[in-house]
């Protein structure tokens, strides 16, 4: 019952944070994409890779986020302009800042850049503080897809699959997704409802779990006070 009872505790440790967003503005034939952190993510240490199709898009130049300059926090890139792709490494001592954002990235539009998706999401690593894998919660633009760890957008046989519309971005940003007041209010609805999803994905089964250790630390308990009372009740009629 106590091995049990451990095990519960365990899996409880499953981290229930975790949450990055991709979102997109359009300037004339320019798009621009915005790596952040969701609020609370509990992210300290991540790896990254966003990928973008080849005849699509074209990387003009990246500039930092206030979450990659923060005090105790490391921020580094690689661009392979060839494999069309950008991985991104952050680790932090004090996750959680105000402004999450960890990039920002330019890119030049082509005729091509109508086909969606053209942006590829693979998380390679997303851990909180004490080493526990942080869920893959993705949200952001439609022409964000995410694809497995180790692939691209482009690699042969990928298939995107669709994010969450993102509950963090800024929508005034986005003037191609809104295009009326009541359109707005509509999306940010929606926004709350798919925000809402991965918190009670993760939350659920972290409750649940809580319960199910408290029941089985009772019963261990009962069971230890009841094989203590028995051995004293044998020793008594010895005696």
């Amino acid at each position: 019952m106590l091995i049990l009872f451990m095990l519960a505790c365990t899996i409880t440790s499953y981290a229930g944070e975790g949450g990055l967003s991709v979102t997109r503005s359009d300037e004339g034939d320019l798009a621009v994409y915005t790596i952040r952190l969701a609020p609370d993510s509990k992210v300290q240490a991540a790896n990254y890779t966003l990928s973008y199709k080849d005849g699509a898009l074209e990387f003009l130049d990246q500039q930092e986020g206030p979450a990659a300059s923060a005090d105790g926090a490391m921020f580094v890139t690689n661009l392979d302009t060839e494999g069309k792709w950008l991985k991104l490494g952050y680790i932090s001592t004090n996750p959680d800042q105000e402004d999450g954002t960890l990039l920002t990235v330019r890119f030049k539009k082509t005729d091509e850049a109508s086909e969606m998706p053209i942006i590829g999401l693979a998380v390679d690593e997303m851990k909180d503080g004490d080493g526990n894998d942080l869920p893959q919660s993705i949200s952001g633009d439609s022409s964000v897809g995410v694809v497995p760890s180790g692939e691209t957008i482009n690699d042969a046989g990928i298939i995107p699959q669709a994010v969450q519309t993102s509950s963090i971005e800024d929508k005034g940003n986005n003037k191609d997704a809104v295009k009326s007041e009541n359109a707005g209010n509509m999306s940010e609805q929606l926004n709350g409802n798919a925000s809402e999803s991965p918190e009670k994905k993760a939350g659920i089964p972290g409750k649940s779990m809580a319960t199910l250790c408290i029941i089985l630390g009772i019963l261990a308990v009962i069971l230890i006070i009841v094989a203590v009372l028995k051995k004293k009740g044998l020793l008594f009629r010895q005696r």
